[in-house]
């Protein structure tokens, strides 16, 4: 008998140890993804200075150079590893159809109507001939770079690693790390948290409609399509608010 409790203890001990080391891994690589970002745009504009407000031009110098050219040698090192096929593979999982491609395409338009209403009204502008330059390129960033690398981060590995362990533990750690990835650095390291509540209640939003799409379909290429479509309104109400002003 007590040969059988010690074995029962060794075994829930092995358990927990296993799912400790899980969640470990699940939360420590988004964690590390996240922090190398925030730290590279952190240091460029500490040595460079505030180019994202002084100069579109050299914002744009800095995103090709900081930002693409990294992402496009990662890009080809992964291709060169497991090749296109098996990449589509894995984002497409036999491939959605065109209609679901604008069904969760519009649901992201839709939420984010209001962020394209501000962006529209309040939104920045530099009076110069390299400004239409810089939304096309920051609209490249924020509508399919960014919206790419966070869902295959945070619902792509992050979720489906924890899953197993329970669907709401999954979400909610997840969720939490999303929200955390959304705070500067800057911000981070001032005291300050530039996120107001609006803003973790809408991103809290994505990642759960994110998280409904890629449990539903698992399909994350769905969940891809999605962001970006969240993301363009905001970029969409930039480029309105600068056509406006040319009338």
């Amino acid at each position: 008998m007590n040969r059988l409790k010690k074995s029962n203890n060794t075994v829930s001990s092995s358990s927990s140890s296993n799912i400790a080391k899980e969640v470990a891994l699940a939360v420590t690589l988004p964690i590390l993804v996240v922090f190398y970002f925030k730290f590279w745009s952190t240091s460029v504009n500490y040595f460079i200075g505030d180019i994202y407000n002084e100069s579109p031009m050299k914002w744009i110098a800095t995103q090709l150079f900081c930002i693409y050219l990294p992402l496009f040698v990662s890009f080809c090192f992964v291709i060169s590893h497991w090749g296109l096929v098996r990449i589509w593979e894995i984002f497409s999982q036999n491939g959605p159809s065109f209609r679901e491609f604008m069904k969760w395409a519009f649901v992201g338009m839709f939420i984010n109507i209001p962020t394209f209403v501000n962006r529209f009204n309040h939104g920045f502008y530099f009076d110069s001939a390299g400004f239409l330059a810089f939304i096309l390129i920051a609209s490249l960033s924020y509508t399919l770079i960014y919206p790419f690398v966070e869902e295959v981060i945070f619902r792509g590995y992050c979720y489906s690693m924890l899953r197993k362990r329970g669907k709401w533990r999954a979400f909610l750690i997840s969720t939490t790390l999303f929200v955390l990835a959304h705070i500067s650095m800057a911000d981070a390291l001032s005291g300050q948290v530039s996120l107001t509540a609006t803003r973790v209640a809408h991103i809290v939003i994505v990642s759960a409609i994110a998280t409904h799409i890629y449990e539903s379909t698992g399909k994350l290429l769905l969940c891809i399509t999605f962001h970006c479509a969240a993301n363009l309104m905001a970029d969409a109400g930039q480029l309105a608010r600068y056509i406006s002003s040319q009338f």
